[in-house]
């Protein structure tokens, strides 16, 4: 009787073992589970931090002095920093065409590194001369609302993680206000 239990014993031991090795097996797979989540919830915060903090470059003016026929129409424009962070190696670079819909042309040159630094909530001014003189019969066009007169730009800069970020800009000009306002072009629309 005494080999009986000892032996009954042994075997009890034996599964209780096997169903502690189940049960750790189980515990192990649940915390890789939340080792998994928790990384998850961690990638998703910085990224909410990141997105929250860095800056966000925008255009806050545009003026065009002397849209005279057969001048070379000076273009001033203000940019701000709505982000939290600082805006580096801020370079603006535009295009001044007319036409029915704006078009890429060679951008003008002068703008480039107009501030290589824009605080959080700061500005960064930009000017320059359109290289070529505006023809009367253009200006005429424009001013009759025949053709229309656009500003396509963009605004490159790194934020605080020293990424590269883009704020492409379209203006088209009104005549009757002698105003620019945002164009969305037909890429926009989709």
């Amino acid at each position: 009787m005494a080999f009986f239990t000892g032996n009954l014993f042994n075997l009890i031991i034996a599964f209780a073992v096997i169903a502690q090795v189940v049960i750790y097996r189980k515990q192990w797979r649940i915390m890789r589970r939340q080792t998994a989540i928790s990384q998850a919830m961690i990638d998703n915060a910085k990224d909410s931090f990141y997105l929250s903090e860095r800056a966000y470059m925008g255009l806050q003016t545009f003026k065009i002095k002397s849209f005279l026929p057969d001048q070379k129409p000076e273009l001033e424009m203000v940019f701000i920093n709505g982000g939290r962070t600082p805006a580096w190696d801020v370079a603006i670079q535009l295009s001044l065409n007319i036409g029915n819909e704006p078009n890429l042309r060679d951008w003008i040159d002068g703008l480039g590194e107009s501030e290589s630094f824009v605080p959080a909530g700061g500005t960064a001014n930009a000017s320059g001369i359109q290289p070529d003189p505006i023809p009367a019969k253009s200006v005429t066009a424009v001013e009759n609302k025949v053709v229309r007169l656009f500003v396509v730009g963009e605004c490159r800069y790194k934020d605080i993680q020293k990424r590269d970020r883009i704020y492409p800009f379209c203006l088209v000009y009104k005549p009757d206000q002698r105003i620019f306002k945002h164009y969305k072009t037909k890429q926009e629309h989709r």
